[in-house]
């Protein structure tokens, strides 16, 4: 009886044992998973220098380091080999970056198809592509290079995952690690931050700690049966402490031997400061505009560049001023890779249509002894440039060329090939919106007064797109405005200076308006920045076959660029004419009569195409007639009638697009016009539109496609709709009318930007709305509204 009493006890202590460490090592497992993909996501931080707005890789990257820790953890409690585990983390993070990536193709928003996995692969791509040819930090408008990391950060989770948790192989983790940390070592400056090196080193630690801690829990389980102290084998404090104690000494010895070690920052590691260069690879930009002012109010007629060329002369770029911080327009924080070197080809706008039409020329310059410039003037787009001294960088997202070299040089001598690209009004009258992360960083104001949003909003009231809003507020500083152009005018600072210039002085010069104009065109979500140069040459004398011309001071200019998708930065010309002449050709408007061909990007005054002459033919004898001449004319209406066939949808959606967004008397009628519009958006793109549902069912669908961050748009938006469709009484005010377009030109913008530019180019030109009926009501009857979806 005491026998079998004993047995008894000793089997429920063996229950209970066995339970409690089989408790603990499923806790353990958890304990290695998330470790590893901790010590993963802290080596995939070290590359925060690589984009701007890190976050848009790092917090996408923490949620799969999230994922895959559990998915990991909790199929190796139930015993499945790495084998099973593995094959089961790449499906479920597959599906995951799929829906991350937002590819619209996908079965329920979460399926893939296999249009959807090639747009995902291309996607990533095309980051690899952006990470590999901009400089660090690569812009926010380049929205794909954040894919790629994510991407690139899954690989290294799941390899330490695999290795630590899978094969069981903790130091043999440490090999994926440390190729991530050789990405900020050997592309950029800075190498490792302090947050970053410390977290891996401990990490690293904690993980072999992790480890051991595993070991023994299994080994306590396997084979203990006994009550009393051998459960205190489970007490994970005796190695995870040890391990943490390690792990911090290590790291803070390895961070103080470099400060007792007498070795330098390295050849190409400088701060930002303010300056003409600084020996190395990356320069800081100072303001332009101070240099721009001085000399333009000292009107001491200073010679500053010698151009030779064919081509005409006007509107030769300094600097990008795409920054504005609420009180001036400056420099962005431009930084200057050491292997961008200006001398040689330079890369093409990635902004610019490859296939858009224009010419070349060639240019000479030769810069004063007396100017010294840490700028290169050159005509926009350079193709090609060799300079004769200094190290000059270019940028790739401006293409500005800055001087490197610790002393900026003087009487420099380059020479290079440029672009005349020509722009055509029609195209940047139906241009498809931005890219939403060039939007967000080309239209922000910081500290705007509500003042000028007002006036932007009274001037551009008549326009419909980008394009009309560009030319009714140029026009209003040339002419209807009631501006003057004087070098004499004593402007004030910031946005109360602004303020006055547009209310009570104007009167200015080129700084004012062009700053002007680009800070109302972002308050009305147009991407806009300032450019500073050379207007007009003062001297014009014969060079052989091309034209010698010579800037002094009194001839530096600024003007306002704006953003149009395939044609990129396009010149406008707020200043009154007395400084500058005629406006742009394109920026009159699509009233005047303009070729549909396209218009260069020279002013009216370029240099006439000469003719080509064909030899062997005398000048006064017309060349001899041939049978087949006659099919020419035929050939020349087939092709027509071709690009006629292949223009009219576009066309007819343009006029549909425009008869929708223009004025309408009855409030009722717009803000329907306005839902159907953004409805018809959505279909040429490509993206469901969840008919016969309510409006926030269908408000649901596009913040899921197109994210949340402009949602209280689209819910105001909405509850204009509904109050449209069935309140018995509708008068909204002047405000809300406004904000009802702004949301349909703002969301059909972020939902372009949701799909890939194949689609959106798709939709331009072969428009699928109009395979579908045009829910536009005619009047106003009840009935009639409730049936809009």
């Amino acid at each position: 009886m005491t026998g079998s009493h004993r047995d008894d006890r000793g089997s429920v202590l063996r229950a209970a044992f066995e339970s409690r460490s089989g408790g603990a090592w499923a806790a353990s497992q958890y304990l290695l998973a998330g470790t590893a993909a901790a010590l993963a996501w802290a080596a995939a931080c070290s590359w925060r220098g690589l984009v701007e707005q890190p976050e848009r890789f790092s917090t996408p990257a923490l949620f799969a380091a999230i994922l895959v820790a559990a998915v990991g953890g909790t199929l190796r409690t139930l015993r499945l080999r790495w084998y099973l585990v593995l094959p089961a983390q790449l499906l479920v993070v597959l599906l995951w970056f799929h829906h991350h990536v937002a590819v619209d193709s996908a079965l329920g928003g979460w399926l893939p198809t296999p249009e959807g996995i090639r747009a995902m692969v291309q996607r990533v791509h095309d980051g690899a592509s952006e990470i590999n040819q901009y400089a660090a930090p690569v812009r926010v408008e380049h929205v794909d290079g954040p894919i790629y990391l994510v991407a690139a950060a899954l690989l290294v989770m799941i390899s330490v995952d695999l290795i630590a948790c899978g094969l069981q192989r903790p130091p043999w983790a440490g090999l994926p690690v440390i190729v991530a940390l050789t990405v900020p070592i050997s592309v950029l400056d800075g190498g490792l931050t302090v947050p970053v090196f410390l977290g891996t080193g401990v990490l690293f630690v904690l993980l072999l700690a992790a480890a051991e801690t595993d070991k023994l829990v299994s080994w306590g389980a396997a084979v203990t049966g006994s009550h009393g102290r051998g459960a205190d084998i489970l007490d994970r404090a005796s190695v995870v402490g040890p391990g943490l104690r390690i792990g911090s000494l290590t790291a803070a010895v390895a961070l103080l031997l470099p400060a007792l070690v007498p070795i330098t920052s390295g050849v190409f590691h400088h701060g930002h400061h303010h300056g003409s260069g600084s020996g190395g690879g990356t320069v800081a930009l100072t303001n332009p505009t101070v240099d721009l002012t001085r000399n333009l109010l000292q009107q001491n007629h200073q010679p500053l560049l010698e151009a030779i060329t064919s081509a005409d002369p006007t509107y030769v770029r300094i600097a990008v001023l795409d920054d504005f911080d609420g009180s001036e327009w400056v420099p962005s924080s431009l930084k200057f890779s050491t292997t961008d070197v200006a001398n040689g080809a330079l890369p093409e706008p990635v902004d610019i249509d490859p296939t858009t039409p224009g010419t070349t020329a060639d240019w000479t310059f030769q810069t004063d002894p007396e100017f010294q410039t840490t700028w290169l003037p050159t005509p926009y787009p350079t193709s090609t440039i060799a300079i004769d001294k200094g190290d000059w960088r270019y940028d790739r997202s401006t293409l500005d060329i800055a001087s490197a070299g610790k002393y900026t040089p003087t009487d420099v001598h380059y020479q290079l090939t440029a672009f005349d690209q020509k722009i055509d009004p029609a195209l940047l009258e139906g241009t498809q919106p931005a890219p939403d992360a060039l939007l967000r960083a080309m239209t922000k104001v910081p500290h705007l007064d509500p003042t000028v949003q007002r006036i932007a909003q009274q001037v551009t009231a008549s326009g419909s797109t980008d394009y009309d809003k560009a030319v009714l507020l140029q026009d209003w500083f040339r002419t209807k405005g009631g501006f003057t152009y004087s070098l004499a005018a004593q402007p004030g600072q910031g946005m109360a200076g602004l303020v006055h210039f547009l209310t009570d002085d104007k009167v200015g010069y080129c700084q004012q308006f062009s700053a002007a104009m680009a800070v109302m065109a972002r308050s009305l979500g147009i991407p806009a920045r300032v450019v500073v140069g050379f207007l007009d040459p003062s001297t014009r004398t014969p060079a052989g076959t091309a034209t010698r011309y010579g800037y002094t001071s009194d001839d530096l200019h600024a003007w306002p660029e704006i953003y149009f998708r395939g044609t990129g930065w396009v010149r406008f010309e707020p200043t009154p004419g007395t400084r500058t002449g005629p406006a742009p050709a394109w920026s009159v408007g699509l009233t005047t009569k303009v070729p549909s061909t396209g218009v260069s990007s020279a002013p009216s005054k370029a240099v006439k195409p000469v003719t080509p002459i064909k030899k062997n033919v005398p000048q006064n004898q017309a060349p001899a007639q041939h049978h087949h001449s006659s099919k020419k004319p035929v050939l020349a209406l087939l092709v027509l009638a071709l690009l006629t066939a292949t223009l009219v949808p576009a066309l007819l959606r343009r006029a549909r697009r425009r008869r929708r967004m223009s004025s309408m008397a009855d409030p009722r009628l717009e803000i329907a016009a306005l839902w159907a519009e953004l409805r018809a958006t959505v279909i040429d793109l490509g993206i469901a539109w969840p008919e016969g549902r309510t409006l926030r069912t269908i408000a649901e669908a596009l913040l899921r496609r197109a994210g949340s961050e402009e949602r209280w748009r689209l819910d105001r938006f909405v509850d204009l709709v509904e109050r449209a469709r069935y309140s018995g009484s509708f008068e909204p005010d002047a405000a809300e009318l406004l904000s009802a377009r702004a949301a349909v030109v703002l969301w059909s913008g972020l939902l372009a930007a949701s799909v890939p530019i194949s689609q959106v180019r798709r939709a331009r030109w072969l428009p699928r709305s109009l395979m579908v009926r045009d829910q536009v009501p005619q009047d106003t009857d009840d009935r009639t509204l409730s049936e809009i979806n």
